[in-house]
Formats: structure tokens, C-alpha cells, sequence
């Protein structure tokens, strides 16, 4: 074991590999700049001050036993951090990211308490693990592309972002606050449930795609205000109460949707011509509420159901 007990700070300039890295409840810096870092034991940063690992995007830092900032350190993280199957908890101090970086847990809980912030990307893969932002995510500072590559439910508040992409998700993905993109990729998640809670919006010829096993719901709140073309797909229906905008962009609801209340879907923003707007499955009201099409002069309207 390799024990820091005071100073201002400490450095490491090249890899460590120990047991365990045991801090004090100090305001001590803690920089590991080494390519591969290695950490046998549980790993918990009691200090307050910052904590930095890696210097590079290819840089590694190992916890075999897992990785928690319970002194609530600010980290800076440039590399890649994996642990093996055990949990990975970034304090309220938050996380700034200083190259594209990336968290693999190979099925532990990966955790934001604080604030994610750094122009950069971040990958994500925790295979069934539960993946939650508690704070803002680009609040400062607007992040890269977040990709979800693996996870079992994903909680997020605000993202302010290039692009958010979920790759696949075994349990309900949850957007509970803003979501704003400016690039191309927009907001894509393909997993099991998706629930949303806030509004969504791309510019950057930004798409929405959501691609679910399971459900959608769309809530009241959840209005879409997309430069690039929405696509839902979800196998068990979708429910939406809010609002879709694009601009003369297509609007697609592939599968079966129930109405929740009045809405307007209108294709027409970015020009009178409009855009195609295509129900693939039947649509069901769960109320006298309205549904207003505005597709344009230009857009065609089809319901493939009843």
C-alpha cells in the first residue's frame, strides 16, 4: 500500500501499480499522469483537493475493486478509468474532462454526484449497471458526445452537449432534465423504456431517434424542437402528450401511439413546405384531445393504422 498522509500535493509522474492508494481527509492535490495505473484494492479519494488521472485520452487508470471520491475531490480525467464489475462514484466535487475519456465497469454502478463539464467526449460502458448524471451534464461547459454503449436504467438532469448517443440499455432510460445538442448526432438512445421528462432540442441538423424494446413516454414537458428529422420506434407503443417541431424535416412515429393530450406535430418551421409526417401503427386518444398535422405544403401525411 502506498499511504498519503499531508502536503500540499503530490505527483506521479509514471505508471502505479500498488495494493491501494490510501489518502487523508486533507485539501492535498493527487496527479497520476502515468499511462497505465493500476489499483488492486477498493479505491476511495478522501482528500478534498483535485484529483487528476491521466494527462492523455490514452491513458489507463485500473480499479480492480472499484472507485469512489467520498471527499467529494474535483477530478480532472483525461484516459480511461475501468474497474471490474464494481462500482465507479464521482463526488459532488464533480468532473472536468480534458480529453475524450472513457468509464468501463463491466457491469458496476457508474455515478456523477457532481458536475460534468469539459469540451471533450465520454464513453460509457457499464454493461447492466445503472448509470446516473445527478448534476448537470455541460452546465459550464458544453461536453463532446456522451455515449451510453451499455447500462441497465440511465438518470440524467440537464445534458448540454454535442450529441447524446445510447447504444443499447436494459432497463429505463430517464431524461429528466433539458436535453440541448448543436452537431449532427443529436439525441439517440436505442435501449428498452425511455421515458421524457423535459424538453428536446438539436440544432446542427441534429436527428431525434429513439428506438425502444420496450416503451416510450413522452411527458407534457417533453416537447421535441429538432433540426433534423424524429423517428420513434418503440415495440411495447408510445405515449406523448408533448409538442414535435422540425425544420421541414420528417416526422415518423413507427409504431403504435396513444395521445395524451392536445399536441400540434408540425413539420413546417424551417420553411412552408414542410416535411412528411408518417404514423406506421394505430393511434389511440386518451382523452377529446386534439392532434393538429402540419406538414406543409410540401409533406405528405400517412397513417398506416386506424
Amino acid at each position: 500500500d502506498l499511504t498519503l498522509t499531508n502536503g500540499a500535493s503530490a505527483v506521479f509522474t509514471g505508471n502505479v501499480t500498488v495494493n491501494d492508494l490510501i489518502t487523508a481527509s486533507t485539501a492535498t492535490t493527487i496527479t497520476l499522469n502515468g499511462s497505465t495505473n493500476t489499483f488492486a484494492a477498493a479505491m476511495d479519494f478522501v482528500n478534498t483537493g483535485t484529483v487528476t488521472l491521466g494527462n492523455a485520452t490514452g491513458d489507463q487508470s485500473t480499479f480492480a475493486s472499484g472507485l469512489d471520491f467520498s471527499g467529494n475531490a474535483p477530478l480532472a480525467l483525461q484516459g480511461t478509468i475501468t474497474t471490474t464489475n464494481d462500482a465507479v462514484t464521482f463526488g459532488t466535487g464533480g468532473v472536468t474532462l480534458g480529453a475524450a475519456s472513457a468509464v468501463a465497469t463491466a457491469g458496476g454502478l457508474v455515478t456523477f454526484e457532481g458536475l460534468l463539464n469539459g469540451g471533450h467526449n465520454l464513453t460509457v460502458t457499464a454493461a447492466a449497471g445503472n448509470v446516473t448524471f445527478s448534476g448537470a451534464v455541460g452546465g459550464s461547459t458544453r461536453l463532446g458526445t456522451l455515449n451510453i454503449v451499455t447500462a441497465g436504467d440511465v438518470t440524467a438532469g440537464a445534458l448540454t452537449l454535442a450529441a447524446f448517443d445510447q447504444d443499447a440499455g436494459t432497463g429505463t432510460t430517464t431524461l429528466g432534465g433539458a436535453v440541448d445538442t448543436n452537431a449532427a448526432g443529436g439525441v439517440v438512445v436505442a435501449n428498452t423504456n425511455l421515458a421524457v421528462n423535459a424538453a428536446v432540442t438539436t440544432t446542427g441538423n441534429g436527428v431525434v431517434t429513439f428506438t425502444q424494446s420496450g416503451t416510450t413516454t413522452i411527458a407534457a414537458a417533453g416537447n421535441i424542437i429538432s433540426d433534423g428529422a424524429v423517428t420513434i420506434t418503440s415495440v411495447g407503443g408510445t405515449t406523448t402528450s408533448a409538442d414535435v417541431t422540425t425544420t421541414r424535416d420528417v416526422i415518423e412515429f413507427a409504431s403504435n401511439t396513444a395521445v395524451n393530450a392536445d399536441l400540434t406535430l408540425n413539420t413546417t418551421s424551417g420553411g412552408a413546405a414542410g416535411a412528411a409526417i408518417t404514423f406506421g401503427g394505430n393511434i389511440t386518444n386518451g382523452g377529446a384531445n386534439d392532434l393538429i398535422l402540419v406538414a406543409g405544403t410540401g409533406g405528405a401525411i400517412t397513417v398506416a393504422g386506424t
